[in-house]
Formats: C-alpha cells, structure tokens, sequence
C-alpha cells in the first residue's frame, strides 16, 4: 500500500500573501504532500503583460510549490510572453494542449515514496485551431482531448496513476474521466467553485474544487492501490 497526499490551490488572481505563502510551507511539510496548483494564479489578465515579475510566482516559490498548470491568465499569444509571467518560478509548469515555446512542458512524473504521480495540465483554449489570430501567434493550441490521449499514451508505462490539472470548464469533466481512465484525481480550477468535500464525478473519479482568491486549500489523501481517500481537509488560508 502506498500513500499519496497533495495539497490544492487555485486561481489566487494576484490573492497570494506572505502570510498564505509560508502557511501553504506549513501545511506541506506537516502533511509531507506535494503542493500543485491549477492556474491563474497571477496578476496580468490573458493576453497581458506586465513590465516586472509576477509576485505570486515568487510566493509559489517560497511556498515550495511542486507544480503548476497554466491557467488563461498565464497564456500569452508570443512565447516570450508567456515565459516571462512564469518563468522565475522554480518548479514545472504544465500545459499539455498548447505548443510553441511556452516554458511548460506537456507532463511530468513526480516520484513521492514508491508512488510514480503523472501530472497533466489543460488550459483553457484561448485561440480556436484556424482561427485568424493564429497568424500572429507563435504558440498552437491543440483539441485537448487529442492532447489528453499523447500524454496518456507517453504516461501509461511511467507511472503508476495520473493527476489531471484542469483548468476548463467544470462541464468538460466527464468527458475527461472518459478519455483519461487512468487518472485517480481532477484537481479543478478557472470555474471559481468552493466545494466542502471531494466531489465525485459521474464515473467515480474524485474531483477537488477550492475556489479563488487564495481563500482556502484542500489537503488530499489516497491510498493506493485501491484509491480509498485517508483524508480530505478543506483548510482556510484566513
């Protein structure tokens, strides 16, 4: 048996303090959990961006974040633009269905004891495939749901279960759990839902929403390999 404990955030929209920052560290180092968020987290808006460094990027730093999925905050249409929102941030960031130059990558695995963790990320698409904009573009957003079954292809053999950071619509979720049958925990964002509980999906999956504004953060617990819930500890940030 092994366990798996991660803390969730998202969409902090520039929220992000000191004062959460260092009790996001607590919260990781007591629970020994990896610490992953699901997207706007910073300041600029979409296709914005702003002449310093982000300021949540370097609280996420302090925190000791292990991962980010990128968010439609986080998208620039240039690469450049979208390396310098997050760029000076010390741990990976994840969008699986949008190439080009952007500093994320389209998936990770993260060993925690003899658990392999699969991570993914799906942003928002802000730029329809063969839309007119693409011209002045040089990052290409793919279907994610072809995106969705690459990096399951190229994960399959690597890991042991899958954590899908989605950054969509809550709506899509169930086609999700379709396309990703491996996956064991939807860590939700860009739909600003608070949920109490672990919500589960139609298909069983565990879905985790917690909100915006760096209110609150969900401590998670599996046990693996039969995916039973140890824990799920809504914590506010104050």
């Amino acid at each position: 048996m092994s366990d798996l404990r991660i803390i969730h955030t998202s969409d902090f929209h520039d929220c992000l303090t000191l004062a959460k920052a260092a009790r996001l560290r607590a919260l990781k180092e007591e629970h020994d959990a990896l610490l992953i968020d699901t997207g706007d987290a910073i300041r600029a808006a979409n296709v914005t961006v702003l002449p310093w460094r982000e300021r949540a990027i370097s609280l996420m730093n302090d925190a000791g974040y292990d991962a980010m999925g990128l968010g439609n905050r986080e998208y620039f249409f240039r690469g450049w633009g979208m390396r310098w929102k997050t760029g000076h941030a010390c741990f990976p960031r994840l969008v699986t269905n949008l190439d080009g130059g952007t500093g994320g990558l389209s998936h990770i695995v993260l060993k925690v004891a003899d658990l392999r963790v699969g991570l993914l990320g799906l942003m928002p698409t802000m730029v329809a495939p063969g839309h007119w904009f693409e011209k002045l573009s040089d990052n290409r957003f793919r279907p994610w749901q072809d995106a969705v079954a690459e990096a399951v292809s190229a994960l399959r053999d690597e890991c042991d279960t899958i954590v899908a950071l989605f950054h969509r619509p809550n709506a899509e979720i169930g086609e999700l759990c379709t396309r990703l049958p491996e996956t064991a925990l939807i860590l939700a964002g860009h739909d600003h839902v608070l949920r109490p509980t672990l919500d589960p999906a139609s298909s069983g999956r565990l879905v985790s929403c917690v909100g915006e504004g760096a209110t609150h953060a969900r401590v998670i617990g599996l046990r693996f390999p039969d995916r039973s819930v140890t824990m799920d500890r809504l914590v506010d940030l104050g």
